[in-house]
């Protein structure tokens, strides 16, 4: 469970001395935790998040004129979900996006831009999907549905992919970074784009909340408690100028490391030798943190 910043404030206080001011206290928290979440890749900011993809669709046959925005289909069945996603056109090099009307007529944007056809195959689809709105590096990302992993073309988000993941795939080739949507998710791209629907579930760092005072929720298990208010008190005694603050300091450091050791050798485990199977019982199927409770638990079959 986390803890309030004043339950951080009232532990601090009761430690310092009675007559010595009290002053920058939110702010050595805020730097306190900052140096923690900085310590290094904790486990609990690790995410699981998960993206479906759509299946395409390249029933029958189009006509579009050239120059024009309107398609016409033949033998066609489309649907309004397949407004938005893509339409690529038999002979051109150009993807469309395709707006629906009927189950035999939408409109595509821009305009074709290829010579007119009356009879051409064609593919709806879509290639490009949103992350979480929290995600701050991707780690990784595996096919559920096919059972295999999917080559990320690196680096991702800020993240070099680790070499594990250069498998043989049965889903799509790659996937790569595409910016960002109009709320500000990252966004990827497989390639080539996909055709069948699947569960693709990617391992990321989740981005920190931010301490903003009194009444925020420290973004770090309980357990890191005692380490914070070491780190606040080292801070606030240096700021007096106690004698004994570079005591502190080295008490809240070996604080800091003992904890951070423990956790780093499983996500060492995790991460670098592929071991995604460790996490699996870890965390729910639809997201949620990979590690349900802190300390860490210890690997089976390490």
């Amino acid at each position: 469970m986390s803890t309030l910043v004043s339950d951080i404030i009232v532990r601090v206080t009761e430690q310092m001395p009675k007559n010595k001011p009290i002053r920058g206290m939110l702010g050595a928290v805020r730097d306190t935790v900052d140096l923690v979440r900085n310590r290094g890749r904790w486990s609990f900011f690790h995410k699981i998040g998960t993206v479906t993809t759509v299946g395409s669709y390249s029933v029958g046959t189009v006509a579009i004129t050239l120059g024009q925005t309107s398609i016409v289909g033949t033998d066609t069945g489309w649907t309004t979900y397949m407004t938005g996603r893509k339409i690529r056109i038999a002979g051109d090099p150009v993807d469309y996006t395709f707006t629906y009307l009927s189950g035999t007529s939408g409109t595509i944007s821009p305009a074709l831009a290829s010579a007119t056809v009356t009879a051409a195959t064609y593919t709806i689809f879509s290639d490009t999907y949103s992350l979480a709105s929290d995600v701050q590096n991707v780690i990784g990302f595996q096919d559920v549905t096919n059972r295999t992993s999917v080559a990320p073309i690196g680096p991702l988000i800020g993240t070099n992919i680790n070499n594990w993941f250069a498998q043989t795939y049965r889903f799509a080739n790659t996937v790569f970074q595409f910016g960002r949507d109009t709320n500000g998710c990252y966004q990827i791209t497989f390639t080539p784009p996909t055709d069948t629907i699947a569960v693709i579930r990617y391992l990321y760092y989740r981005a920190p909340t931010v301490v903003t005072g009194p009444g925020s929720t420290l973004d770090l298990p309980s357990e890191l408690d005692n380490v914070i208010v070491h780190g606040v008190l080292y801070r606030l005694q240096k700021n007096v100028g106690m004698d004994d603050w570079i005591s502190e300091k080295n008490l809240f450091k070996e604080l800091l490391d003992g904890r951070w050791n423990d956790d780093r050798a499983f996500m060492t485990t995790v991460l670098d030798m592929g071991r995604w199977d460790q996490l699996y019982p870890l965390f729910p199927m639809m997201g949620g943190p990979v590690i349900s409770r802190w300390p860490v638990p210890t690997l089976t079959g390490a």
